[in-house]
């Protein structure tokens, strides 16, 4: 088998593959790449192609939908296809009296939305009584519609609203420990809210997160109450938070108010790690206010989902796989695993390639085992850097409006930042079309990273 590179940065010899352009119209043209002769012709098994939106994946309504192609139709190595997303078809095949074409069964969702792709290529098995996936590799789509623009772009889909800065702990990782932090820290300004507010109907999700904990706002529950009144029927609100403040009056209202998923961040498997790091923090009540609210989701037949994250850092690497165990201990369903924030170098992974991707690997196998979806980060760099937070905005609490977090105040260890407006003083729809946004926009989704990205290791180590 030949060792392909793929777009999330894995060098591996991979027994399938996706050779996929990075910008479409919707016609799709691909090549699938069958390097393991042992799958040609067999009878128990298929590929499949799945399309999602990036942001706000887990709809149906927002599934793209998914083709199957049976291996007893695979004869070869390299098979051209041939996607057009308008009619919901795809063929097979080179289109000559040797190779002639058919078309993949499939499901088409009636759904179109440009903006980023995530395209899943997976291989099932057909040999027991249901249909299970063996293996699955994601890439990365730009989905262009109609606009007429002649430079690349991606609507609005996602808000980050800061309802607070403030904290109740002193993480050791945090930005907040960057000398360039602001050292004020506060709530939301009066007005902001309530601007934000007017654009949230016309996107598919709202994260409530800053570089604070937002369950200290005392208003937190209100405004997920009002970001779900105001959402589409298939968006949703979202909260990050460290669960140390959720407690059961806490996770009922929140519940009740329509939150769409909890994002925890614990970064420790055992107390002693936990608690080294999660500075004023115990790993006991932590883990107790979790599984009580997984529960109580369970109970209440809400559509909750439960999210736990673990900074990767030198001192806790070693405990991935046993994260998982706690993560199914506590009832959580999704697990991802991040790099750390704050690095003056852009080479992210500190651990070496080998010694993470065991780890990553148990990770994921482990996942599979106790039934928790796991999200990791790619292990070495990719050759071809991309970012999506073009899809999204980010705010601080006096309303300034930021393209990313490595970008606004605090977060970047050289201290830059870049600031696009202010909703206090002009709508964020406004400040989203104006000429600078659009430009730092088309730049990033073209390749072409203006000076503040240079040393943003992100961009080379993004999860398709």
């Amino acid at each position: 088998m030949e060792k392909t590179i793929n777009e999330n940065g894995s060098a591996t010899t991979e027994p399938f593959s996706l050779g996929l352009p990075w910008v479409s119209h919707g016609l799709l043209d691909m090549e699938i790449v069958v390097e393991d002769a042992s799958l040609y012709g067999r009878e128990d098994g298929f590929l499949r192609i799945d399309l999602y939106p990036r942001v706000r994946p887990l709809v149906h309504e927002r599934h793209f939908g998914f083709w199957d192609i049976p291996l007893k139709r695979i004869r070869r190595k390299r098979n051209s296809a041939r996607l057009d997303l308008n009619r919901g078809v795809m063929e097979i095949g080179w289109n000559t009296p040797e190779d002639p074409s058919w078309t993949a069964p499939g499901l088409r969702i009636p759904f179109r939305e440009a903006g980023n792709v995530v395209v899943h290529f997976s291989h099932w098995h057909t040999g027991g009584k249901e249909p299970r996936m063996i293996r699955v590799q994601s890439y990365s789509l730009l989905l262009v519609g109609g606009s007429g623009k002649q430079e690349l772009d991606s609507p609005l889909k996602q808000i980050h609203i800061p309802v607070t800065d403030t904290c109740n702990l002193a993480c050791s990782m945090c930005p907040r420990n960057n000398e360039h932090y602001p050292a004020a820290t506060s709530h939301m300004a009066p007005g902001v809210f309530e601007a934000l507010l007017e654009e949230v109907p016309n996107v598919s999700c709202v994260m409530i997160m800053a570089l604070g904990e937002p369950l200290l706002y005392p208003q937190v529950v209100e405004v997920v109450r009002r970001c779900r009144e105001r959402l589409p029927a298939t968006g949703e609100v979202g909260i990050t938070s460290n669960a140390t403040l959720l407690d059961e009056a806490m996770a009922r209202n929140l519940i009740h108010a329509g939150l769409g998923f909890l994002y925890a961040s614990v970064d420790g498997a055992t107390p002693q790690t936990y608690e080294r790091y999660r500075i004023g923090a115990s790993f006991a009540q932590t883990c107790a206010n979790i599984k009580r609210f997984t529960t109580l989701a369970r109970e209440s037949a809400s559509a909750c989902r439960t999210m736990m994250n673990f900074v990767m850092m030198d001192g806790n690497v070693e405990e991935i796989p046993d994260f998982v165990r706690l993560a199914a201990m506590l009832g959580v369903e999704n697990v991802t695993f991040s790099y750390e924030h704050g690095h003056h170098s852009d080479e992210l992974n500190t651990f070496g390639e080998a010694r993470l991707d065991k780890l990553l690997r148990e990770a994921i196998k482990t996942g599979a085992d106790l039934g928790v979806n796991i999200g990791v980060p790619p292990v070495r760099r990719s050759p071809v850097e991309r970012c999506f937070c073009t899809e999204r905005v980010l705010t601080s609490p006096d309303g300034g409006v930021y393209p990313c977090p490595m970008l606004q105040p605090g977060y970047n260890p050289d201290g830059l930042v870049m600031r696009f407006g202010n909703v206090l003083e002009k709508p964020l729809g406004e400040i989203w079309e104006s000429e600078a946004y659009q430009s730092f926009r088309s730049g990033v989704l073209s390749g072409r990273f203006p000076q503040e990205c240079a040393h943003c290791g992100f961009k080379a180590y993004l999860t398709p």
